[in-house]
């Protein structure tokens, strides 16, 4: 990789993807020791991502905390859409 990116896009990627897989376990599984278990793996591993960039001399610690800011604010934006979509799928398509 030639120079460096403002916002990270491995670091946002992480979140997204991450972020997504630990709301959608979260709400699956009904043990709170396992939800706890899913939740540390997940949010190991979006630091691990980052940290990663910033060893790898391809990112500054400012490019590695702007995407993860960003694909935080990206999650809660699109939260309540899924949200919304999970309703429906639950309990209005049941209906046909």
């Amino acid at each position: 990789a030639g120079g460096y990116s403002f916002p990270s896009g491995h670091a946002m990627g992480s979140m997204l993807i991450f972020g997504s897989l630990l709301i959608i376990c979260y709400q699956r599984l009904h043990s709170k020791l396992l939800q706890f278990v899913t939740s540390m793996i997940f949010i190991i591993l979006i630091l691990v991502i980052g940290l990663s960039r910033i060893y790898l001399g391809v990112h500054y610690p400012s490019d590695i905390l702007a995407g993860f800011v960003l694909g935080f604010g990206i999650l809660h934006f699109i939260y309540p859409f899924y949200k919304q979509k999970r309703f429906e799928w639950r309990f209005l398509l049941k209906q046909d």
